[in-house]
């Protein structure tokens, strides 16, 4: 059978709403593989007059910011996605829209009159980048508060796995650092390198390629960008 489908390794919500971005899209030529489960988790937001700013790294945070005070105070972002969802929800500044999390320590460290601030930094259970830790030396004091978790997967979905013996799969998306590491336990725990060449890996960054090399080799391609826009991009020509 010839290859043609496209393996989506978000989140469910995320993967479906990544894929309808894809104009003219066939659903049949994509399987949802979440290799990450998001859990929200039950907390209480802070007064936020304690607060000069917000930061958000993922869209997972942006779900217990509904009808919150905290949506009046200037956020620093990572994603249009993000800053678009807190639109939604009533936010009216958004300071810094950027594509990285590291790009956006540098641009808080810039933003005029940042020094002495206190910020709070609405993050998941496991992270890429200490925000606390990068902003502690420009003075910028930052409270963390764990809004949701990320549960790994240790194994593939029957449907993932007859796609794979079937020679049903073109690419496979890795939108993260972490998505990679998990996927790659899980090729382990299934003994599948052998069965995964002649995928194309289809990587948000350079950062992602160093979990992958040793099972896709040179059929990697890296977005252009760190961001869904560059991943849409290297993905349509599998469409």
């Amino acid at each position: 059978m010839k290859a043609q489908r496209i393996v989506i390794t978000r989140p469910a919500a995320q993967g479906i709403s990544f894929i309808e971005r894809l104009e003219g899209y066939d659903l049949s030529g994509f399987l949802l593989e979440p290799i990450l489960d998001i859990k929200t988790l039950f907390v209480s937001l802070p007064d936020s007059a304690l607060y000069d700013g917000v930061i958000v790294t993922s869209l997972h945070s942006v779900e217990i910011l509904s009808c919150s005070k905290l949506l009046m105070r200037p956020f620093y972002c990572v994603g249009e996605s993000v800053a678009m969802a807190l639109r939604d929800r009533g936010a009216t500044n958004i300071s810094i829209i950027v594509p990285t999390a590291n790009e956006l320590v540098q641009d808080i460290r810039k933003q005029e009159g940042i020094e002495n601030s206190h910020l709070l930094y609405l993050r998941g259970k496991d992270i890429a980048v200490d925000m606390k830790d990068a902003l502690k030396d420009a003075n910028i004091k930052v409270d963390e508060l764990v809004c949701y978790e990320a549960a790994a997967a240790t194994k593939f979905s029957d449907p993932f796995m007859k796609a794979l013996n079937n020679h049903e799969i073109a690419a496979i998306t890795f939108f993260s650092k972490r998505t990679a590491q998990v996927f790659m336990g899980c090729v382990r725990a299934s003994n599948i390198q052998n069965d995964l060449k002649g995928i194309k890996a289809l990587c948000i960054s350079d950062g992602v390629i160093e979990y992958l090399k040793p099972v896709f080799g040179q059929n990697i391609v890296v977005s252009d960008t760190p961001d869904a826009d560059g991943m849409l991009l290297i993905i349509r020509p599998f469409v």
